[in-house]
């Protein structure tokens, strides 16, 4: 997995230009090319766009989907919705799955948990993701 170079940022850049966000494309982009964002991404992107370093952890920490390290990740919907038809009784369910201790991480560092925003998935009971893609009914 290589980092994505700045001549395909710079092509991103140009087609995303005009959207409020231009980064947040390169972000998916980088993510899907590697399984994460790493150090050397971020950079690449902020050098490109003049995004501010620091404005790019921001938003990769706000976004539940974008994930900074390797560890998979998975997450249940904390929407209104969601709680009510047992969002807290599922992400137990999924943490003891998975294996997840009260950090967050699983006892053999392999996967992560992250409550999610909602995914907009209210047709559902309660939405689930696994590694970037959610659980069917």
């Amino acid at each position: 997995m290589n980092n994505p170079s700045v001549r395909s940022l710079e092509t991103l850049v140009a087609r995303y230009s005009e959207g409020p966000a231009p980064f947040l494309p390169m972000l998916h982009a980088a993510e899907a090319d590697q399984g994460f964002l790493n150090e050397e991404a971020l950079k690449a992107i902020a050098q490109v766009t003049g995004t501010p370093l620091a404005a790019l952890y921001g938003t990769t920490s706000f976004y539940s989907f974008l994930r900074l390290d390797t560890r998979r990740l998975v997450g249940v919907c904390q929407g209104p919705a969601c709680r009510l038809a047992g969002a807290e009784q599922t992400a137990q369910a999924v943490r003891r799955r998975y294996g997840i201790r009260s950090d967050g991480a699983s006892a053999d560092g392999q996967w992560m948990y992250r409550p999610i925003s909602c995914p907009g998935l209210c047709d559902r009971p309660v939405a689930v993701m696994v590694d970037g893609s959610f659980l069917p009914e």
